[in-house]
């Protein structure tokens, strides 16, 4: 005897052309008969597209590959809802895509999901960067040298969710003579700047080099960080950016 349908809803704030907006992953053996269905919760009248592609690493698509499309809505004169209805999906790993037919649209929709079987887990991917510009200054305490406190930190506050961060430090003036060093460090307080570190306690570091540039990645949960960025030379004036690239979801199941 088949199982009531379980049924998942994500609300997400904006509709932009194109987003990547949901990864949904259904376990167990055998096939799911699963509908999902887009409704905005606005007044626009936008006709909206659902799309779902297969998904290898749960990441987010860089392209999309007519070869992955597995199916797509059909369009309707209903402008409110759009919907996918497939009998014999197997198990494993979905991107959602929700698409309009004009460009530059907002909009508040929800995503729902529903399946003969178990609940489905179902998130939304982000992808977003940030370049930050600062320098180390020993006039202004900001050049203590190698895991001292008093070198440049910044703030990482991550939502909810899986992350993975890509963090890049560069010394724009290209030197090279100088070794430079990044770390990531848990931070539960109100984000103002670490008075005091230890470098056993980072939850991740990029390689020490004397070069101009040094990157890592790092999978992070949800919460605050602090990154402090250091030079080997406690007289030097450098100028730097930090660019931190945040892939992971919006949210979790609820």
């Amino acid at each position: 005897m088949a199982s009531s349908p379980s049924r998942m809803e994500t609300v997400l704030p904006h509709l932009h052309m194109p987003q990547i907006l949901h990864i949904i992953f259904l376990s167990g053996a055998g096939t799911h008969t699963v509908e999902i269905k887009a409704i905005r919760e606005d007044s626009g009248k936008e006709a909206m597209t659902l799309s779902i592609y297969k998904s290898y690493g749960g990441k987010l698509l860089t392209e999309l590959n007519p070869k992955m499309l597995l199916a797509e809505s059909e369009a309707t004169s209903d402008r409110s809802s759009t919907s996918i209805n497939m009998e014999a999906l197997v198990g494993g790993l979905y991107v959602v895509l929700l698409s309009c037919d004009k460009p530059g649209v907002e909009g508040k929709f929800k995503i729902i999901c529903t399946t003969n079987k178990e609940e489905p887990k179902m998130t939304g991917l982000v992808k977003q960067t940030v370049v930050r510009r600062s320098q180390w200054d020993p006039a202004k305490g900001r050049c203590g040298g190698y895991g001292k406190s008093e070198n440049p930190q910044f703030s990482l506050d991550l939502p909810e969710g899986e992350h993975q961060v890509e963090v890049v430090l560069n010394r724009i003036d290209k030197k090279m003579e100088d070794g430079i060093i990044f770390w990531v460090f848990k931070h539960d307080g109100d984000l103002s700047k670490l008075a005091k570190v230890a470098t056993a306690d980072a939850v991740g570091a990029s390689p020490f080099i004397k070069g101009h540039t040094v990157d890592g990645k790092f999978n992070l949960n949800e919460g605050k960080y602090m990154i402090m960025c250091s030079i080997q030379a406690t007289d030097s004036e450098a100028k730097f950016t930090l660019t931190t690239s945040i892939e992971g979801t919006t949210s979790k199941k609820t």
